[in-house]
């Protein structure tokens, strides 16, 4: 017994497999979403020392800018400023205020960015979750096709944003650690 040339078994099996996973999906839906951003953001943090769900909390950014601006706010403070080298002193005064709002401003900027890439992610992912089951259709698929590549694509800027933070904090380090030893 076949209906277009195809048995009704195999038409069976294949379309419990196909609308099954979709359904599935749905079903799951938050549990993906979660993994997918979890990942990435582990992914994007690998290339530091950093915990991954730093992406999630834009307020340890601001405080992460504040601990670095800090040590360059620190160095003004202890200068001294004698009338023999009062140039070099200022020079580097002024150099130093910059360097500490300069990063207060960027890990604030960052912070900003990662809040909204992260809240946009979430809000995108719910709202396109009435798009999945476009998926089970030929015609319609390129529905679900376009939603699932907007939420990788807002998952890798996530990844990114992480990967940004990594390495703004790994550089951070590098230039305290050079104010630092130029300031003896």
């Amino acid at each position: 017994i076949s209906f277009n040339g195809q048995s009704y078994i195999t038409m069976t099996v294949q379309k419990i497999l196909k609308y099954g996973f979709w359904i599935w999906l749905i079903q799951t839906w938050p549990d993906f979403i979660n993994s997918i951003i979890s990942s990435l953001m582990t992914v994007g943090t690998s290339l530091g020392s950093l915990d991954p769900g730093i992406v999630r909390r834009p307020s340890e950014i601001i405080d992460m800018g504040f601990t670095y601006a800090a040590q360059y706010f620190d160095y003004i403070n202890q200068c001294t400023i004698t009338y023999s080298g009062i140039g070099k002193v200022v020079t580097m005064w002024i150099l130093a205020l910059i360097a500490g709002l300069g990063i207060i401003t960027a890990f604030a900027f960052i912070a900003l960015n990662a809040f909204v890439t992260y809240v946009e992610f979430y809000v995108v992912s719910v709202l396109l979750l009435i798009f999945i089951p476009f998926a089970a259709n030929d015609k319609t698929s390129r529905f679900a096709e376009n939603a699932l590549g907007f939420i990788m694509g807002s998952g890798v800027k996530l990844m990114m944003m992480g990967a940004i933070i990594s390495l703004s904090v790994n550089e951070s380090t590098a230039l305290v650690a050079q104010v630092k030893g130029g300031s003896g």
